[in-house]
């Protein structure tokens, strides 16, 4: 039995509509959702402390009394996703006579500097992780790293490739089939987290195309020879955004560190809409893509690779076709919603509950 604590749906009903619960059901996986639907975002650390922290300790002490205490079907294992559920849930176990495994599921952890504020947070880390038994990775990198900074916890880390899915799928794929073609050929960026927009600017400066970027947030300067060419879309999220992704003819993703995951999300929903892409090499993108093949990737910084490659792209319609299908067919195989489930519960079935 595997309990699972989603903070994105409302209802247990919406629930069991996702891929995410019927590859469950496929699976015949015994399995029960608690739901928990609450906001993470925050603007600073004052809204992180005092508003998403306390919030979330009391929603997992709820959630951890209901799972462990009161649900009839006790769990094999607990799914969760921040560390705070993690040290909350470790703590109510402590004082039952139950032994589910903790699952803390995606953990990302990034070095920072060797200062009083890395060393805390590396401190912290390590108090939350003596609670978890198994932490799911999406990087194979990452998963090595990990169970070597951490090697003084009990917790075993697990490669599990990312998944995820695009709703309406087809029917993007469709209307960017539908419109027009532009005057110039649209390349289209997207995400803020390690992105390297500078570097991608560069990379387009005199090229006959247009720059779209999607950003929540966008600081980067534009040399003003640039403000016909490059255009920054904010405040498109959902179904918007995923329009916008869907009507470019190329995908960009410039990444800015190495060892840090980054750029997954945008790259499989690029995939699954079939776009040719080009991604920057790092060692968390590896994973996902092989060069020539399911894309174009590039070195870190590299304002002539990645110019290169843009004009290999936009000089070549056959090559674009065969990266989007060879992307798309990767994706459905490897990195769509229901393969994650299953790679998730291959992992936890290699360990046994004590």
């Amino acid at each position: 039995m595997i309990h699972f604590f989603p903070h994105f749906a409302d209802s247990v009903e919406r629930m069991q509509e996702t891929p995410f619960a019927q590859e469950l059901r496929r699976l015949k996986v015994e399995h029960r959702f608690f739901m928990a639907k609450i906001d993470l975002t925050h603007r600073n650390i004052f809204e992180l402390l005092f508003r998403v922290y306390p919030s979330l300790t009391f929603m997992a002490l709820r959630k951890a009394i209901a799972s462990l205490v009161h649900a009839e079907t006790k769990p094999d294992f607990v799914v969760l996703t921040t560390e705070v559920e993690v040290i909350v849930f470790g703590l109510v176990r402590l004082l039952t006579r139950l032994k589910p495994l903790i699952v803390f599921e995606t953990f990302i952890f990034t070095k920072r500097e060797n200062s009083l504020k890395g060393r805390l947070h590396l401190h912290y880390m390590k108090i939350a992780l003596q609670f978890a038994d198994i932490a799911l990775s999406h990087s194979r990198h990452e998963a090595r790293e990990y169970a070597a900074i951490f090697a003084s916890t009990k917790c075993r880390f697990f490669f599990v490739p990312y998944g995820t899915s695009v709703d309406k799928r087809a029917e993007f794929i469709a209307f960017a089939a539908s419109q027009p073609s532009p005057p110039l050929p649209v390349i289209v960026s997207a995400g803020r987290s390690s992105r390297d927009y500078r570097t991608l600017l560069q990379a387009v400066a005199g090229l006959p195309c247009k720059l779209r970027i999607i950003a929540y947030n966008f600081d980067d300067p534009i040399d003003p020879r640039q403000r016909e060419q490059v255009e920054i879309l904010q405040g498109y999220f959902g179904e918007d955004y995923l329009r916008e992704l869907a009507k470019g003819d190329i995908v960009a993703i410039p990444l800015s560190r190495d060892a840090v995951s980054a750029g997954q999300m945008v790259l499989l929903q690029a995939s699954a809409l079939r776009k040719p892409i080009i991604i920057t090499r790092t060692t968390t993108t590896e994973d996902y893509v092989t060069d020539g093949e399911t894309a174009l990737t590039v070195p870190l910084k590299d304002v002539s690779s990645l110019q290169t490659a843009i004009v290999r792209l936009l000089n070549n319609p056959g090559l674009r076709d065969r990266l989007a299908a060879n992307a798309a067919e990767r994706f459905e195989k490897e990195f769509c919603t229901e393969a994650y489930v299953r790679a998730m519960v291959a992992s936890l079935a290699s360990t046994q509950p004590t």
